[in-house]
């Protein structure tokens, strides 16, 4: 499992929620697999914290996801979080600040 910074571009306009994610220099780019991004409601319980707790069962994360091949040259994936995502599109999403993670599951 590899932790990947994400970046969340917001459309103003219209309701869109796309998350952009870079890869680790670490990580070899041609690198593949489950990517999934998980976001939750930001509160002062959670601030001091850089994971999101899965384990919780009072937590409201959300999960989108897509798989992956490989990172290409440019070491980014976008994901579609209006897409597949669970409980419901990100976009849909209550109003407010999130944290936002990104996970890869490597194949292999």
């Amino acid at each position: 499992m590899c932790l990947v910074p994400a970046l969340c571009l917001m459309g103003a306009a219209s309701p869109e929620a796309r998350i952009l994610v870079t890869l680790s220099p670490d990580v070899e780019s041609r690198a593949g697999g489950g990517l999934l991004v998980f976001a939750e409601p930001a509160t002062a319980a959670n601030a001091a914290s850089d994971v999101i707790d899965l384990s919780d069962p009072e937590a409201k994360v959300a999960i989108a996801g897509r798989d992956i091949s490989n990172f290409g040259p440019d070491r980014r994936a976008t994901i579609d979080t209006n897409d597949v995502a669970f409980p419901t599109a990100f976009a849909s999403l209550p109003p407010g600040d999130y944290r936002v993670q990104a996970v890869l599951g490597r194949n292999g």
